[in-house]
C-alpha cells in the first residue's frame, strides 16, 4: 500500500538468557456453527488430544443481586440484605491440561485458547501447537471465520524493592516532582503501529505488593495484542496475522523497558 511504513517481520530481537515470561497465551475468538453439547463434542476433543490428560467441564453462570426491603422508612437496608441469584447458562466446553501442567487449553463454544505456563518454550512451539489445536477445533466447531485473534504475554521480573523507581526499569518515566512521592504504580497504554492499523496492543506496567519474605519487588509487564476485524478461517491469513502480532509484541516490549531491566534478564 502506498505510503505504508515498512517493517521487517523477520527482525531479530535481543535474545535473553533468562526471559521474564511466565505466561504466554493465544486465543481465537470464533463461535461454533455446529451443535455444541457435551454429547456431541467431548469425546471428539478428548480422543483428538491424548497428550492432554486432564479434562474439566466448563459451565457458565449469570449472577444477579437484589436488595431486600426492610427497616423503617428512610433507613438503610439491614445488613446482609443483598440476595444473590445464579442462573446456569449451560455447558460451554472443556478445559484440558497437559500432564506436566504447563499447557492449558480452553475449547469453548465461543473461543479456543492455549496458555503456556512457566519457562517459555519459544514462539515457534507456542504458535505451532495453537495451529494444531485450531485444525481440530475448526472441524469440530464448524468455524468458517475468526472474530478476533488475541495474544497475551505476562512478564514478571524481581528487582530490588528498596527505593523502587519505575523510571529505572520502564522507558518513558521520569522521577516525581521534588517533595512528592510516587504512589501505587500502575500504567496502562493502548498502542498501535501504523504498519498494522488492524492491530491494537494493550500495555500494562505494574508491580506486585512487596512482602516481608523477600526484599525484591516483582514488576510486571503485560502485553495484549488483538486484531480489530474478523478474518476468514484460512491458515495462511491466520499465520500472517500471528506473525504481525508477535512482531508488534516484541517491538513494544523492547521499547518499553530500559537497559537496566534487560540486564537482569541476560
Amino acid at each position: 500500500m502506498t505510503g505504508m511504513p515498512l517493517v521487517d517481520l523477520n527482525q531479530k530481537f535481543p535474545a535473553l538468557a533468562k526471559p521474564p515470561i511466565v505466561e504466554a497465551m493465544i486465543t481465537f475468538v470464533a463461535r461454533a456453527r455446529t451443535e455444541w453439547t457435551p454429547e456431541s463434542v467431548t469425546k471428539r476433543i478428548v480422543d483428538a488430544l491424548p497428550d492432554y490428560s486432564t479434562h474439566l467441564n466448563m459451565n457458565q453462570a449469570r449472577f444477579s443481586f437484589a436488595l431486600q426491603a426492610g427497616g423503617p422508612a428512610g433507613a438503610p437496608p439491614p445488613a446482609n440484605s443483598a440476595v444473590a441469584e445464579a442462573e446456569n447458562i449451560g455447558w460451554m466446553g472443556l478445559r484440558l491440561v497437559s500432564q506436566d501442567q504447563r499447557q492449558v487449553v480452553t475449547a469453548a463454544r465461543d473461543n479456543l485458547s492455549l496458555s503456556w505456563l512457566g519457562e517459555y518454550v519459544g514462539w515457534t512451539r507456542l504458535s505451532s501447537e495453537m495451529m494444531r489445536l485450531w485444525e481440530i477445533h475448526r472441524v469440530i466447531a464448524g468455524v468458517d471465520s475468526i472474530d478476533q485473534i488475541q495474544i497475551r504475554y505476562v512478564n514478571r521480573l524481581e528487582v530490588p524493592g528498596q527505593d523502587f523507581d519505575p523510571a529505572i526499569y520502564f522507558a518513558g518515566f521520569g522521577s516525581p516532582p521534588e517533595g512528592l512521592a510516587r504512589g501505587p504504580f500502575l500504567h496502562q497504554d493502548t498502542l498501535g503501529h501504523s504498519a498494522f492499523p488492524w492491530h491494537m496492543l494493550n500495555l500494562i506496567r505494574t508491580f506486585e505488593p512487596l512482602t516481608t519474605a523477600s526484599p525484591n519487588l516483582p514488576i510486571l509487564v503485560v502485553l495484549e495484542a488483538a486484531n480489530a476485524e474478523p478474518i476468514p478461517a484460512e491458515n495462511s491469513i491466520i499465520t500472517e496475522r500471528l506473525i504481525e502480532m508477535h512482531w508488534l509484541k516484541n517491538y513494544s516490549f523492547f521499547k518499553c523497558v530500559t537497559d537496566a531491566y534487560l540486564d537482569l534478564c541476560r
